[in-house]
């Protein structure tokens, strides 16, 4: 199979048809922490028995540490990835086709993602909209709404009369929700499909979007929602902002509800990328609000 497709480094340089152990061996001598962007869809074989890695448009992948580490060790590596990937794409598949169903029978309503009442997903951007003010303190910013389903923040800032300037740029997986909001706000905002943003933003907003999962398995939740955020925190100029149901044992319910460790999740952030708070608000109770920020101030 002729390896004529393309990649990028981060740092802007174009490789072609390189074979993965010499490109592998070039980075093992970066050390550190190394990322690249996948421009387009293509597989590498990484292995003499047809083994692949699949990736998909602007997918961004972080290698840590690859120094030091052997060829077989990264490509066990690149396996976990390929793993991981094909199951976050199926996740997503099976959430979007949740959410197209619900906003097709509730329409722009908070039933539609699965929001309990308009107070409460209300109350829980009032706190997003606090910390985004307090961090800034800039007079114009940008915002990536995670999950932003049929726009509902947009509302809220109408509401809140909101008036500094903001850049908000919204990601769905579910397409239906997309197209709505394309057509309803295409002079205030921008919409995509997908959840990783297409550019850098001051702020990262997640409300409500990992609170679903279309499965029981809480390990599985788990990568899925960690990978997520060192994928965004890359895309990050400012903080990340997500709220989740908390208790004091981790579980999924039938109705797919996550509920998660504060603990758990508070170390994996503070290990992972520095500065973590959290918030709580006792008109959302078992609701918890983490602002995970790359400087104090920005």
């Amino acid at each position: 199979m002729a390896l004529l497709k393309r990649l990028m480094w981060k740092q802007g340089v174009l490789l072609y048809g390189i074979r993965l152990k010499k490109e592998l061996m070039r980075l093992n001598q970066l050390g550190l922490k190394f990322s690249f962007y996948y421009l387009s869809s293509f597989s590498i074989p990484i292995s003499n028995d047809a083994r692949y890695i699949y990736v998909s448009s602007a997918y961004h992948f972080v290698f840590w540490k690859l120094l030091h580490l052997s060829y077989d060790t990264i490509l066990i590596i690149l396996v976990r990835l390929r793993f991981d990937f094909l199951m976050s794409h199926s996740f997503d598949s099976k959430i979007a086709e949740i959410y197209n169903e619900r906003f097709l029978e509730f329409g722009p309503m908070p039933e539609a993602s699965m929001w309990y009442s308009k107070k409460r997903q209300f109350a829980r951007f009032d706190i997003i909209l606090d910390q985004i003010k307090s961090l800034s303190q800039k007079n114009k910013m940008s915002v990536s709404d995670i999950g932003c389903g049929y726009g509902a923040f947009l509302e809220f800032l109408s509401e809140r009369k909101y008036s500094l300037e903001l850049h908000y740029y919204g990601y769905d997986v579910s397409d239906v929700v997309v197209k709505f909001c394309q057509k309803k706000y295409s002079n205030r905002a921008s919409f995509h499909t997908g959840s990783i943003p297409m550019m850098d933003s001051d702020f990262i907003i997640m409300s409500g979007t990992f609170n679903f999962f279309p499965s029981r398995d809480y390990n599985a939740w788990r990568r899925y929602f960690y990978n997520f955020l060192n994928l965004l925190w890359s895309k990050l100029k400012c903080a990340m902002i997500f709220n989740l149901q908390i208790a004091e044992q981790e579980k999924i319910t039938e109705g797919g509800i996550v509920y998660s460790s504060q603990k758990e999740i508070e170390s994996f952030c503070k290990s992972s990328f520095g500065n973590v708070s959290l918030i709580t608000n006792p008109t959302v109770p078992k609701d918890m609000t983490f602002v995970v920020s790359k400087h104090s101030r920005f």
